[in-house]
């Protein structure tokens, strides 16, 4: 029988170690056939030598109307996780624990679930990292902990990029917890995308803060 599960539509990432590969396929078997489609099991191995473990995808085979097969779902095991610059782990450590659970429900294909985990995600970020702008300042870090995320970023926020980009990302953040999407051009890797450009200014941020400190001798 020829196979059904074409190279072409090979899973490009483990499950096991979350790393980009060319699996090796081991075989494939028929799960079941009803209405007009077939569901199959794919078992293929990872080809990173610091994995070659053995994992399972699934595929949906229709033929009527039109002959097409696409995959329905990479079982996910321990996907990897996004690592963070150090400080942002250290200062911003509920950020990266939401951050990564988004990720986790990504990859397991509930994007309208990690949609909203990333837009909480970024909500905990900005409202953290004005906090720790103004650590020694406990009554502003009370009133920034209970301001909407819209008031804060046109209020506290000085840098006109980072207001800017920061009134993007709560946009489509809120797309993804909305019955209507305003922003239907872009998607949930736009959201990452831009969440990622904040993240790095942070970084910048706290790393012209920790070296401007150093004085000439």
């Amino acid at each position: 029988m020829e196979d059904i599960i074409k190279e072409n539509n090979y899973p490009n990432t483990c499950p096991y170690c979350g790393e980009k590969i060319n699996p090796k396929k081991l075989a494939e078997t028929k799960l079941n056939e009803w209405g007009g489609k077939e569901t199959f099991e794919g078992i293929f191995t990872c080809n990173n030598k610091k994995c070659n473990r053995t994992f399972t995808t699934l595929y949906e085979h229709s033929f009527f109307p039109t002959y097409t097969i696409e995959r329905n779902s990479n079982i996910i095991y321990h996907p990897k996780l996004k690592i963070f610059n150090e400080e942002i782990e250290k200062i911003f450590e509920k950020f990266c624990k939401i951050y990564n659970q988004s990720f986790i429900a990504e990859e397991n294909q509930l994007e309208e679930i990690a949609g909203i985990g990333y837009r909480k995600a970024f909500e905990f970020l900005l409202k953290d990292y004005l906090i720790h702008n103004r650590e020694n300042e406990e009554e502003k870090a009370e009133i920034i902990s209970n301001t909407s995320l819209t008031y804060l970023i046109n209020k506290y926020i000085n840098n006109n990029k980072l207001k800017e980009i920061a009134e993007k990302c709560a946009w489509l953040g809120n797309d993804h917890g909305h019955y209507l999407v305003k922003h239907t051009e872009q998607d949930l890797e736009d959201l990452k995308n831009i969440l990622d450009i904040i993240i790095h200014f942070i970084e910048m941020d706290l790393g012209f803060k920790k070296y401007s400190k150093i004085q000439k001798k």
